[in-house]
């Protein structure tokens, strides 16, 4: 986790992943009680993942465009609106750069978006 500000372990010092596992290796067990980590002075909060109940033996990017596709279906992305980027859906999946692209992939390889450079994802 280089590079995100997260806060540190009471019990050891060590920083915390988010939504409160222990990375200190003296106490795997540990647990924090805090969903999402406060911010320290200057630098911004850590942003709470959203709570996903992923699907055992679904690839997280198939489900992730199954969400986005009842997004498209209800109505929430009309017809020619923006689809989230993949920096957005990183942010609100808790994912990889690659599974978010492999999800906005999947919504093209379906049909329901198209993706023109240096505008992004738009609903078809």
């Amino acid at each position: 986790m280089i590079g995100k500000h997260l806060p540190a372990c009471p019990a050891r010092g060590t920083l915390a992943r988010p939504p409160g596992r222990c990375i200190c290796l003296a106490k795997p067990e540990h647990t924090h009680s805090t969903p999402s980590a406060p911010a320290l002075p200057g630098i911004p909060a850590v942003p709470s993942f959203r709570r996903v109940q992923w699907r055992e033996g679904v690839p997280r990017w198939v489900q992730i465009a199954d969400e986005l596709e009842r997004r498209i279906h209800t109505g929430r992305y009309p017809s020619g609106s923006r689809v989230p980027s993949v920096l957005q859906l990183m942010d609100e999946f808790g994912v990889a750069s690659a599974t978010a692209q492999k999800a906005l992939s999947g919504l093209r390889d379906r049909g329901l978006t198209r993706t023109e450079p240096g505008i992004g994802s738009t609903v078809r």
